[in-house]
């Protein structure tokens, strides 16, 4: 009977790792959290809006398009959101190294995105 106690613990406690975020997924997310991504550096406004992300940054609103969802970092400035539309999936790559200008890029387009 301990044993298995111990191994049902363990297996919570594995469980439960791999349901949480890397630091380098929380250290995207709170780069991107609650901002703006615009495709001006000057003129923020819904004429240069190129999406919004959710208060967590789990999720990326653009200005066309389906809401799509965070999937993972790539790296520490990089990640994938995704969503599945008609059996398709669309794939955005968003990158930023400082919370405050980047890149957005769906399918072979990019643009440069300034945060704010």
């Amino acid at each position: 009977m301990k044993n298995s106690s111990k191994l049902l613990a363990l297996g919570l406690v594995l469980f439960l790792g791999a349901c949480s975020l890397s630091a380098e997924d929380e250290g995207f997310l709170g780069k991107v959290k609650g901002k703006t991504a615009y495709s001006n550096a000057t003129t923020q406004d819904d004429t240069s809006k190129i999406g919004v992300f959710s208060a967590d940054g789990k999720e990326f609103d653009p200005a066309i398009g389906e809401t799509v969802k965070f999937d993972g970092t790539t790296d520490a400035n990089t990640a994938k959101y995704a969503v599945t539309v008609s059996g398709t999936e669309l794939v955005y790559t968003i990158t930023t190294a400082d919370g405050k200008t980047g890149s957005v890029k769906a399918g072979s387009r990019e643009l440069k995105a300034w945060l704010k």
